[in-house]
């Protein structure tokens, strides 16, 4: 491997790590692609994955990619800034370190750009490919901020304008099950799926940025904006949405009351874990997103896992 490849995937490895965003990511990619198999064809059918749904789960694990290299170059000065001033989440970042170049991370962002073009040309259109359309031309609004600069210093309004892009995500996927077995068997379940698993990842980016008083630094936080009695409202909030979308829907499906335990079991513990931080905030309380995390994890590779067992699953030769 070339001195630059080995640049970049030290990068990829620090930034994105492969044994954690490949499995989270094909699970997101199925608890919502074998989900929407489940409710729109009935309790008898047969879960299946084809060539289409390979290629679309590796869409969703490059897009997430391609959102970290964005971020990645949007924040360059950010990043130096902060991990000069010694911020502990910065200091030790390879572009901070010096172990990665910003013409490595650029030239990382078209390859990953090139891949995924290619993957989705041969999907067809209308379907999916004209979501992937819009879902590319919304990340690449991101990456400029969407030419208004007063969100690169607001992370309120980053929240809002960014993180709605997931839910696209989650529309892609919807547009590529749509191609294969119908738009017509998209029934009224889909909406409650698709913000159900779309909040989780809002309840984890909020968790992260959350910090008692005397912690905070010149890094912005929720907390910092709002004070962390009501920044803590966010992960609350949005974990409390999703199990009440996803507990109907895994009803819907006929899940049985497994995953209804998991899913609420989950839910109370980060729920629990934000009112204790609210009541009685420390340093240690202050640390939800490992809650959060766990959460997204039962509402993905749970979901996953109950449908499979219900269902069973088999490949299929969709063209």
């Amino acid at each position: 491997m070339s001195e630059r490849g080995q640049r970049i995937w030290r990068f990829a490895v620090c930034r994105f790590p492969p044994a954690v965003y490949v499995p989270a990511g094909i699970a997101s990619f199925l608890s919502l692609y074998l989900a929407l198999q489940a409710l729109g064809l009935g309790d008898g059918a047969t879960l299946t994955v084809s060539w289409r749904a390979l290629a679309g789960a590796l869409t969703v694990v490059l897009f997430l990619f391609l959102m970290r290299v964005y971020d990645e170059l949007k924040d360059v000065e950010t990043d130096l800034r902060l991990g000069k001033a010694g911020d502990p989440r910065y200091k030790d970042r390879p572009i901070v370190l010096g172990t990665v170049k910003v013409t490595d991370i650029v030239l990382l962002r078209w390859w990953v750009t090139v891949i995924l073009f290619a993957l989705n040309l041969a999907l067809g259109w209308p379907l999916p490919l004209l979501v992937f359309f819009l879902l590319f031309v919304l990340g690449w609004l991101s990456f400029k901020w969407f030419f208004w600069p007063a969100i690169s210093d607001n992370l309120l309004l980053a929240l809002v304008t960014h993180n709605p892009i997931l839910l696209v995500l989650g529309i892609y996927v919807a547009a590529l099950y749509g191609a294969e077995f119908g738009v017509e068997t998209l029934g009224p379940w889909t909406l409650a799926l698709l913000v159900g698993l779309w909040v989780p990842f809002a309840a984890w980016e909020t968790s992260r940025k959350i910090r008692i008083p005397q912690d905070e630094t010149a890094y912005q936080t929720y907390s910092m904006l709002l004070g962390w009695r009501n920044a803590v409202l966010l992960p609350l909030g949005f974990t409390l949405l999703s199990v009440a979308c996803l507990v109907p829907v895994a009803l819907a499906a006929k899940l049985g009351t497994g995953v209804i335990v998991a899913l609420v079991g989950a839910a109370g513990i980060m729920v629990w874990r934000c009112l204790l931080f609210r009541f009685a905030p420390t340093r240690q309380r202050a640390r939800l997103q490992p809650y959060a995390e766990m959460y997204l994890l039962v509402a993905n590779l749970g979901l996953v896992v109950a449908l499979v067992l219900h269902y069973g699953i088999g490949v299929a030769a969709r063209g």
